[in-house]
């Protein structure tokens, strides 16, 4: 998964998640409060497979991270997406599948 990112003249992250015939998505699991810190709120959408677009995210060190895998996702900074990312991986999923 790569990831694209630039800042906006408010300093907010935009970073776009590039890849092929594969969506990313989170987890259902990953929604709710973690020790970790994070505590993440999301929508579960079911049709064969489970899986969570539009989320936010929010850490009282790291800041904010929210948005969807296959759009956009917007945070606070380069450390919030980061330490997001190495906490709540996303799954891959590819469209192929039935």
């Amino acid at each position: 998964m790569r990831m694209d990112c630039s800042k906006d003249s408010k300093g907010v992250l935009h970073c776009v998640f590039n890849y092929s015939d594969s969506a990313y998505t989170l987890h259902p699991s990953d929604i709710g409060k973690h020790e970790n810190g994070w505590e993440l709120k999301a929508e579960v959408h079911e049709d064969y497979f489970e899986w969570v677009n539009y989320f936010e995210a929010y850490h009282p060190i790291y800041g904010k991270v929210w948005g969807d895998f296959e759009s956009e996702v917007k945070a606070d900074s380069y450390t919030a997406i980061g330490n997001f990312l190495d906490n709540f991986e996303p799954h891959e999923r590819d469209y192929g599948d039935t």
